[in-house]
């Protein structure tokens, strides 16, 4: 995949493997967007070689593992941003507002479902009829 990526956009070099870009000198930042489970691992190798972190959330699967990557980032002076892309949706930020301003009274749990405006009805019944939470 990343070879026939590389050859699509025109990219130099390519890898399969995390740690050849983590590790490679002209690297400045590391944006991580791998499974989730690889996340606390990948952000504690980055640290560990002096670059800068964008990962996309979550930090890792728990909170030890969360607070060591955090840790390990700012023993190393390198900087981490983690990717919330629905923190600016006008209707999340509704929400907010509206929870906010006690609107909708004492709140005990929000669970909040997005689907992408692309989703067929039919997979958008399925996650619809799903019981979902989140605390």
């Amino acid at each position: 995949k990343a070879e026939m990526a590389a050859n699509q956009y025109g990219a130099d070099r390519f890898t399969g493997n995390a740690m050849d870009v983590i590790s490679d000198p002209e690297v400045d930042a590391v944006w991580i967007c791998s499974p989730s489970q690889f996340h606390a691992e990948q952000i504690k190798a980055c640290a560990a070689y002096g670059k800068h972190v964008f990962c996309e959330k979550p930090i890792a699967t728990d909170l030890p593992e969360t607070v060591e990557a955090i840790n390990a980032c700012n023993e190393a002076g390198v900087k981490l941003m983690i990717g919330l892309q629905r923190r600016f949706d006008p209707n999340f930020q509704r929400v907010r507002q509206a929870v906010e301003t006690r609107e909708v009274g004492d709140p005990i749990m929000v669970s909040l479902f997005w689907i992408a405006p692309m989703l067929s009805p039919k997979l958008f019944l399925f996650f619809a009829s799903t019981p979902t939470s989140a605390c």
